[in-house]
């Protein structure tokens, strides 16, 4: 038996676009995403099911890093930390990275 993790994470349209156009090739989050196989987005605004996306890589960045954040993450400063508020506006300490693969159905990553 293998054992699959997928992350179920809402997410803008505009930055779903993003991904799909293969502008956004990180996903960043102030949650961890170890272990995790794939995520499966959400429209933020209708609840629809978006895709699901392989995870290739994944690591953690401090505070200390945002620029690079910032770049990672294919949005504006002013997008980023509304999202990710700085350590002075009671943000996050850590941010999750994971670098994103194709899209890939629920059948082939479990096989």
């Amino acid at each position: 038996m293998k054992k699959t993790i997928i992350i179920s994470a809402k997410i803008e349209d505009e930055f779903m676009s993003s991904i799909k156009n293969g502008i956004k090739r990180y996903e960043i989050r102030d949650s961890s995403f170890e272990n995790a196989d794939a995520i499966s987005y959400f429209s933020s605004n209708s609840g629809n099911y978006l895709g699901t996306y392989k995870i290739i890589d994944t690591f953690k960045l401090d505070r200390d890093h945002d620029y690079e954040a910032i770049k990672l993450s294919a949005v504006t400063v002013e997008q980023f930390y509304y999202l990710f508020p700085t350590l002075a506006d009671r943000g996050p300490h850590i941010l999750w990275v994971a670098k994103l693969g194709n899209p890939i159905s629920l059948e082939k990553l479990v096989e």
